[in-house]
């Protein structure tokens, strides 16, 4: 009986350093997950790397991040655009990618605008965290456009990029 005991105690004092330990570590900033920053969304033609967009060809659109985010696992990002004529294709399908921390990319779309114009491009991300959260309510304004975080649970943040962009 007495060796129950012991493991019984043995195994709260275990536990309770443990909890005390995680409790140090929850406002410790190495681990705090943060989404990625962005400066701007960028357009270039494919053929050339023109910034004139002309409308029949593909233009690569490009978030463009300032600084990396940290300690996320999954990322889903979507693009769409307004209007949506018929015509208008987006490479980029969306889905879920694991991995945010290995391959800190800037996400790109090939888009082919089949008409002249003037169009709303948006890029919806959510950034699945994998350690503590930090909660993040911003916009910031850029040329034609704005960038918007937003921590809607402790377990991701979500940005989203809208601009502008003229098609010739």
């Amino acid at each position: 009986m007495k060796k129950k005991q012991f493991m019984v105690c043995l195994c709260t004092l275990i536990l309770g350093l443990f909890s005390v330990s995680c409790d140090d570590n929850a406002n410790d900033p190495k681990y705090r997950s943060l989404p990625p920053e962005f400066e701007d969304m960028t357009f270039k033609m494919l053929k050339d790397n023109s910034t004139v967009i002309t409308a029949g060809e593909k233009v690569v659109a490009t978030c463009v991040q300032s600084k990396p985010g940290r300690l996320l696992n999954l990322t889903r990002y979507n693009w769409t655009t307004s209007p949506n004529p018929e015509g208008l294709t987006h490479k980029f399908k969306a889905e879920l990618k694991a991995g945010y921390d290995n391959e800190p990319q800037h996400p790109t779309d090939t888009i082919v605008f089949p008409n002249p114009g003037i169009y709303n491009l948006t890029f919806n991300a959510r950034y699945f965290t994998s350690g503590n959260y930090e909660i993040v309510s911003k916009i910031v304004s850029i040329d034609h456009g704005k960038i918007t975080y937003k921590t809607p649970s402790f377990q991701f943040y979500d940005v989203v990029i809208e601009k502008k962009i003229v098609v010739k």
